[in-house]
């Protein structure tokens, strides 16, 4: 398919447009009624994005083939809208908004069951901003810095790890996934270890690089362990948030607190290789033939266009330390550096393309029906002296089994890609027809919405699950 990257970054717009206009009318379904007219300029301000942004998808329509400076004119339009509905979200603090979602936090605890029990805090606050970042912190430094800073002393001894999430994506399980990573943030006791091996933090650099390289390990670090957490799926939510974020030419550039979005993506990428996680595709995409490589390869071909046209480049080689030998470190002592409760395997992700088939008539995949053992326990009944043993092997499989929080994610990945992308080319894209994208958002948005709410379920009644399972185990 022609033009397929911008295409799909489009989209993903259009989609963070009808997100964010769904989270404002949610305002219209609250108790209030004062500061809707705020609300009504929220809403006039996204109608002029999508209408700068409609002149790009004509262009794409109607253009076959574009050069590498057409694409890279395109791309920065698209991530001009982009940025317009960042800096819109910075507002949200002028309207009523939402609550957490009890899935949220759901999801946030299934995370933490990875974590041995020694490394796990006892709670995670999860706080909605209106900041598009996802971003993890303790409130009690916060506070007490508040309160130290005005000549008050007080003295909190319980802390409060909290993750944020940007109010835009509160009921879309699929960008969760980056709360993983920041979760990770919250292992203090492992990141204090990790930043006293002597092979990772060298000797000989000055203070200053010492404090850029130990921010950059810790960044690492929770990649490492979301990725163990969540596989292909957090590349996936990681590899969107930083094709949209960071613009055309921010995705090779270093920074004081967290390497290049690329490096951090190619030890993602590598860790999925190396262990040979991976997510099928039906069909190949970009070359790719998994979920992992699909959206490594569109990072990379969208830097590609950076790279040529913008004299935009990775800054590693000026670094005061041999960044890629850090890297090689870290690869070569994932197993020992990111020390799990639970390890996934290749085979934890066998189900992964069932559980898509299902979410693709619109059905949740709280558990599943493992049809092997059902076909064995059919052949049980011919038999003669059929045992109490074998009486219970038919039970068992009879009942199906919980789904665990990686396989609805990765599901919800897989599905967007071969179910949401090609309805949103078809709606977007193709015909003769350029008139009223407004409608065409709105169909997407209810499409989106429809989905948000099959995945919310699925994890919802995956914890019923799970608690029914713990209480017939006594372990609650």
């Amino acid at each position: 398919m022609e033009n397929y990257i911008e295409k799909i970054l489009c989209i993903e717009v259009l989609e963070k447009i009808s997100r964010l206009k769904r989270y404002l009318q949610s305002y219209y379904s609250s108790s209030k009624t004062e500061g809707k007219e705020v609300v009504g300029l929220f809403m006039s301000a996204l109608e002029a994005t999508q209408k700068n942004l409609e002149t790009v998808i004509v262009y794409l329509k109607k253009t076959q083939s574009l050069n590498y400076p057409e694409k890279a004119s395109v791309l920065r339009r698209i991530s001009n809208a982009f940025l317009t509905i960042v800096n819109l979200h910075d507002q949200l603090q002028l309207v009523y908004g939402s609550w957490v979602r009890p899935e949220t936090h759901t999801f946030i605890s299934e995370v933490l069951d990875f974590f041995p029990p020694e490394r796990t805090p006892k709670k995670v606050n999860i706080v909605l901003t209106n900041e598009y970042n996802f971003l993890e912190g303790n409130l009690t430094w916060l506070f007490a810095d508040i309160l130290t800073n005005n000549n008050i002393s007080i003295q909190l001894k319980e802390e409060n790890p909290t993750v944020f999430l940007p109010k835009i994506d509160y009921d879309n399980p699929l960008n969760w996934a980056i709360l993983a990573h920041e979760c990770g943030h919250t292992d203090t006791k492992g990141i204090e270890n990790l930043l006293n091996n002597p092979q990772i933090i060298l000797n000989g650099i000055s203070e200053q690089n010492k404090i850029i390289l130990q921010s950059w390990v810790e960044e690492i670090y929770c990649d490492l362990i979301a990725s163990r957490v969540l596989g292909p799926a957090y590349l996936a939510s990681f590899c969107t948030y930083a094709l949209l974020v960071s613009g055309i030419d921010g995705n090779e550039k270093n920074y004081k607190s967290h390497p290049a979005n690329i490096v951090r993506i190619s030890i993602i990428q590598e860790y999925l290789e190396n262990m040979n996680i991976k997510v099928p595709l039906s069909e190949e995409l970009l070359g790719c033939s998994d979920i992992g490589s699909y959206y490594y390869n569109m990072l990379e071909k969208y830097n590609e266009i950076s790279r040529k046209f913008l004299n935009s480049y990775s800054t590693h080689n000026t670094l005061p330390f041999d960044l890629t030998e850090l890297v090689d470190t870290i690869s070569e002592q994932v197993d020992d550096i990111v020390k799990l409760k639970i390890s996934l395997t290749k085979d934890d992700f066998l189900r992964i393309k069932k559980l898509k088939e299902r979410l693709s008539n619109g059905i949740t995949i709280a558990s599943y029906q493992e049809l092997d053992k059902l076909e064995k326990a059919k052949n049980i009944y011919p038999e003669k002296n059929v045992t109490l043993n074998d009486l219970n092997k038919a039970k068992d499989a009879l009942q199906e089994t919980r789904t665990k929080l990686w396989e609805i994610i990765n599901a919800g990945w897989l599905n967007k890609i071969e179910c949401l992308f090609p309805k949103a080319f078809k709606l977007f894209f193709s015909g003769e027809d350029d008139s009223n994208l407004n409608k065409k958002i709105e169909s997407y948005g209810v499409e989106l919405e429809n989905y948000d709410n099959v995945l919310l379920k699925s994890i919802e009644s995956s914890e019923i699950f799970k608690i029914m399972e713990e209480s017939e185990h006594g372990t609650i």
